[in-house]
């Protein structure tokens, strides 16, 4: 596949997006589908960021049931999530410091997102595939980094430095491993089911 976007191609989405008024037809149907693919074939560097991923299953985003069943899943695992920060605010500041709290936290919840994909995978009854768990994987990362960042900021009242702060490494803070665990968690789990 050529990686580079043709002249009549780029003219065609330049049209589009300053709203000049085009013929319906001559804007290809699947052009979301093309520029993405060309971007990621001369761009493979970013092969793993979101959307942008040659894994990602584009076509799965018009399948509605699919769509439920990845967006209905993120937020039972938001479920989670909120269970999580209960124990911890509850349970672990009670005999641990506030970093350690927050290490146990990220650990505890990231065993409980391995978990509950396994169970989500195996016994849903709806089988998707590897690309699909490619893509849910992304639809849940993208939606987690929106809700932490939106929600806590603006509905709990974190500050942006609070909320950067819990992925600053250096600092001993590990909450980046749960965006990278919902990130992976489909595939990996689909994969080890399909290997059993």
């Amino acid at each position: 596949m050529n990686c580079f976007i043709d002249a009549d191609l780029m003219q065609k989405i330049s049209t589009a997006c300053s709203f000049q008024r085009v013929e319906r037809e001559s804007i290809p149907s699947d052009l979301t589908l093309n520029l993405c693919q060309r971007f990621n074939s001369a761009f493979p560097a970013i092969w793993y960021v979101g959307f942008i991923n040659p894994a990602f299953d584009y076509k799965a985003m018009s399948d509605k049931r699919f769509l439920a069943f990845a967006l209905v899943s993120w937020f039972i695992l938001m479920v989670f999530a909120i269970v999580n920060a209960g124990i911890r605010e509850g349970f672990y500041v009670n005999f641990l410091n506030e970093l350690q709290a927050h290490q146990m936290s990220t650990f505890t919840l990231m065993v409980m997102i391995v978990l509950y994909t396994y169970v989500l995978l195996r016994f849903s009854g709806y089988d998707i595939t590897e690309r699909q768990a490619v893509t849910m994987g992304g639809i849940w990362f993208i939606m987690t980094v929106a809700f932490e960042f939106l929600a806590g900021h603006y509905v709990f009242g974190s500050s942006w430095d609070e909320l950067w702060g819990s992925y600053n490494i250096l600092n001993g803070r590990v909450w980046a491993l749960i965006p990278i665990s919902v990130l992976l968690a489909p595939l990996i789990i689909k994969r080890i089911i399909s290997e059993a």
